[in-house]
């Protein structure tokens, strides 16, 4: 991947994830936030649930205009990222906020800050799409109590991710 050509797929996530991923997205002249982003203004039930539709979606972009609709999707927190030599396609509100996160004692952050949980763009001659949650890109159920369960990611029919998934691919695949 880089100056000679080839595809990177790459998740930054909250922390400690970004703090792990972060070295690699600077390579490619990406940053990321450390610790949880969340959006006070473009969110359905609390802020780390993230909503991107309409203004904050990058229609004229193939991974959103591509061979399958995207409308709508959530994310559930993650990162916030910046990198001024890629298209902006999951655009953050002004209103987006990086937050202290915990993981298994650690605590770090808010570090940083991002307009973005999706950048994409070429890299030499090679693709980047790197976003700041990778929970879209999975199909999971999550057992609430023993009679219901919780759809996340792309199979939760109230999102396009399945199509968001399969034209990004599209996207790194193509010419």
């Amino acid at each position: 991947m880089g100056a000679n050509g080839g595809s990177l797929l790459v998740f930054s996530e909250h922390f400690p994830f970004d703090l792990a991923v972060q070295p690699l997205l600077k390579v490619f002249e990406i940053d990321t936030s450390i610790g949880q982003v969340i959006d006070r203004h473009n969110f359905e039930y609390n802020p780390g649930q993230i909503i991107f539709e309409s203004a904050s979606i990058e229609a004229n972009h193939p991974i959103i205009d591509g061979k399958r609709s995207v409308k709508k999707l959530a994310s559930y927190g993650g990162s916030a990222l910046t990198g001024e030599n890629y298209t902006n396609i999951l655009k953050l509100s002004d209103k987006a906020e990086n937050l202290e996160r915990e993981w298994r004692g650690a605590i770090m952050g808010p570090i940083g800050s991002g307009n973005s949980q999706g950048l994409v763009g070429s890299y030499g001659r090679g693709k980047i799409a790197a976003f700041g949650d990778s929970n879209g890109f999975f199909a999971m159920q999550i057992e609430t109590d023993h009679e219901h369960k919780l759809t996340v990611g792309m199979n939760d029919p109230s999102y396009d991710w399945k199509n968001f998934v399969l034209n990004t691919f599209d996207w790194l695949a193509s010419d």
